[in-house]
């Protein structure tokens, strides 16, 4: 079994194809743990938005279904007290939410 970069190139490669397919592999690894930490700051803000926005509720349902693609119905009484009713409906989006978005 060939594992990294070894494993991408075709049977017969020179040594600047190496390199090239080591820089790849290098930059797609980093590329791709800035993007779990941008959307793991994305959702974190979530709380912020909940504290500090006066029509939080239509923000954070807006934010829920554009990035997580989950539904939030708002009831009266989640409208009234979004800090009590809205723990549970974050964390539903949370589970619920698109798989290419899952945080890991």
């Amino acid at each position: 079994m060939q594992y990294g970069a070894l494993g991408l190139l075709p049977e017969r490669f020179t040594t600047d194809d190496f390199s090239l397919q080591l820089l790849g592999l290098s930059y797609r690894g980093e590329a791709q743990r800035l993007l779990r930490r941008s959307r793991r700051r994305g959702y974190l803000r979530w709380p912020r938005i909940i504290l500090t926005e006066p029509n939080l509720v239509d923000l954070a349902v807006n934010e829920a279904e554009r990035k997580a693609g989950v539904h939030i119905d708002v009831t009266p009484r989640l409208r009234r007290h979004p800090l009590l009713y809205g723990l549970p409906e974050f964390l539903r989006v949370l589970r619920e939410r698109n798989t290419q978005e899952r945080i890991t």
